[in-house]
């Protein structure tokens, strides 16, 4: 097995109180003083145990740091420039907060002895990382700052997480808490860190929302209309003062629409709150596309100005994407389309997934085979050697299941998952991608309300529906573009143990995961090849030539590399979720080669890897 085991740098504490979920994930810490940009980064260096040299006179990046404790223990480090943080004193600031993303922001709060805090918003949008290492602990809102500090003050570097590229590539999705690097992870969901000179502590602050208590469980008509009562109040809100707060000189939000559900809410929401007239409806794609027509429908029914546009499209540097990323995002999410709104807020649908189900069914999954079955059960390419394909499915289910082992229900299982590891990562990995963004459909107490009301009512988007037909107007009944499949329940073929405290110990899982790998369906590859766009022929030709440039890779060891050059030639029109798990992997071939900081052309390429890897005994 890959020798990368799980790591917990920070426990959390039992003994810290509970507090309740706030009421809005978008309600900043008052001891906020000072408001910087999303943008900023920071990191904060404790000294502890036999290390006894005053923080102050180290130098990370190109200075010393902005602010140090009264007895040297502790020191924080601000880029680009540290303007308006106190030199001494207490520290408090804020990163991010304010604008379009005011429900994102990383708080710190630390008085002139060292101790105090950092906290995230409710669902860790914001990124935040922690590590322990060699009397240091560390903390920064991105891990290759953490990396940096490990090297100058350890004198050595932090190894790659081979099972973190086992996971990107096992499904093309970053999973769980780990990084692009060994020991240095995420603060836990629903966490914040506690700071003292003798070290950082990760404390847990609330229940998760897929634990509602029964007494707060929606469970007839009235209390459902209420619950819908209440998420439309804090949404409307929420939509009112981002767009009344948006300069006029900057020209009028645009509202991206499409022809789905989640940006459907946004329009009614927009229609709700009366702000309808203040935006710009716009859609992005060719005028003959179902998305673009069912857009316009819905545009004409909400009375809306709207607008389509061809935006361009950009590929960042693949490689860039890697380093930017420590190879915690698969390459397709390195192509964005380029909206053509330079400077004004943009309105988005994402992140309304969070109040409906993520993985739709004609019944709930009932047990905790069928949620594994669900989860696992499309074909993959197996692009994994097999360690380290029993490593990442371990893993996976664990992910999968500790939420069972507090009490969720199986039905809850799936969309426990993606608001814990999938939403979380996707923002946070990479901030300034969605700088200018509003995301009207985040709410935290909403998702909880959409817990509270059970699986049904999210796999019948009840939320969603409940509001859209409170506009009045016509959106009701226009059909969507592309509504997600709905699928039977299949019968599970994966034996996990159903009665008591859920299987979560690596050997019980093991053996399960070896029963299934025998029976797991898996992609073979079509007859008929789809002709690339140069776009996607220029992929291609990249991946291959990276694959071939460093024979010897360590990242040979979590990916099958027969079976990934195999995967490439079919890439032009296989499904997006099988592409994805090859971007995935492609993306840990860079990460754990070391080929990150390389700048390949085609047929000339400089490949000078300078890393270390957790390998250990199989």
């Amino acid at each position: 097995m890959l020798d990368n085991p799980r790591v917990s740098p920070a426990a959390p504490s039992r003994n810290e109180p509970r507090f309740a979920l706030q009421h809005h994930s978008r309600e900043l810490p008052k001891n906020a003083a000072m408001a910087t940009s999303e943008n900023t980064r920071f990191l904060l260096v404790v000294t502890h145990g036999h290390r006894t040299f005053p923080l102050s006179n180290i130098v990370i990046g190109d200075g010393h740091p902005a602010w140090t404790s009264a007895n040297r223990r502790v020191g924080v480090w601000t880029w680009p420039e540290s303007r308006g943080v106190p030199a001494e004193g207490r520290l408090q600031f804020q990163i991010g907060g304010h604008g379009p993303r005011k429900g994102h922001f990383v708080a710190i709060d630390i008085n002139s002895l060292g101790q105090g805090s950092i906290t995230q918003d409710d669902f860790g949008l914001a990124p935040l990382y922690v590590a322990t290492r060699g009397g240091f602990s560390f903390a920064a809102n991105r891990p290759e700052l953490i990396a940096s500090a490990w090297h100058r003050m350890t004198g050595g570097q932090p190894e790659r997480d081979l099972v973190f590229g086992a996971l990107l590539a096992l499904k093309g999705i970053p999973m769980g808490d780990r990084t692009g690097y060994a020991g240095i992870c995420c603060v836990p969901f629903l966490a914040f860190l506690s700071v003292t000179p003798a070290g950082i502590r990760t404390v847990h602050r609330s229940e998760p929302p897929w634990l509602p208590g029964e007494g707060t469980r929606v469970k007839s008509e009235p209390a459902m209309q209420a619950a819908v009562d209440e998420v439309e109040a804090i949404l409307t809100a929420d939509m009112r003062h981002a767009v009344s707060g948006q300069p006029t000189r900057v020209g009028r939000p645009a509202l991206q629409l499409t022809g789905g559900r989640d940006s459907r809410l946004a329009v009614a929401l927009a229609l709700r709150s009366g702000v309808i007239d203040d935006v710009d409806v716009v859609t992005h794609g060719d005028k003959r596309t179902p998305d673009a027509r069912i857009a316009r429908q819905v545009a004409q029914a909400a009375n809306a100005r709207h607008s389509l546009y061809r935006w361009s499209s950009t590929e960042r540097d693949l490689f860039t994407h890697v380093r930017n990323t420590s190879g915690a995002l698969n390459l397709w999410e390195a192509s964005e389309p380029v909206p053509p709104f330079q400077r004004t807020m943009i309105i988005s649908g994402l992140l309304g997934e969070t109040l409906r189900s993520n993985f739709p069914s004609t019944a709930p999954p009932s047990t905790r085979s069928h949620v594994l079955r669900a989860f696992f059960g499309a074909p993959s390419l197996d692009l994994l050697t097999e360690d380290a394909w029993f490593d990442a499915m371990v893993e996976a289910m664990q992910l999968l299941m500790s939420p069972a082992s507090r009490g969720a229900r199986p039905e809850d299982l799936h969309d426990a998952f993606y608001v814990q590891h999938r939403i979380r990562r996707w923002v946070s990995v990479r901030p300034g991608a969605f700088h200018r963004t509003f995301f009207p459909l985040y709410c935290p107490r909403a998702v909880c309300l959409a817990f509270a009301a059970g699986w049904q009512a999210r796999a019948e988007n009840a939320i969603h529906d409940a509001i859209i037909a409170r506009t009045g107007s016509d959106l009701t009944a226009i059909p969507y573009a592309d509504a997600k499949q709905v699928r039977r329940p299949r019968p599970s073929s994966i034996a996990y143990p159903e009665d008591g405290v859920p299987v979560l110990d690596r050997g019980a899982l093991l053996e399960i995961a070896r029963r299934w790998r025998h029976k797991r369906p898996r992609w073979r590859a079509e007859r008929t090849r789809t002709t690339p766009s140069p776009q996607t022929a220029r992929r291609v030709a990249l991946y291959l030539e990276t694959i071939g440039a460093r024979g010897d890779s360590p990242a040979f060891d979590v990916i099958d590399k027969d079976r990934l050059v195999a995967a490439i030639r079919h890439l032009p029109g296989m499904k997006l979720h099988l592409a994805k798990q090859v971007h995935g992997a492609m993306a840990t071939v860079i990460w754990l080669g070391g080929l990150e900081t390389s700048t390949p052309r085609l047929g000339r390429h400089s490949w000078k890897p300078e890393v270390r890897h957790h390998v250990g005994d199989r």
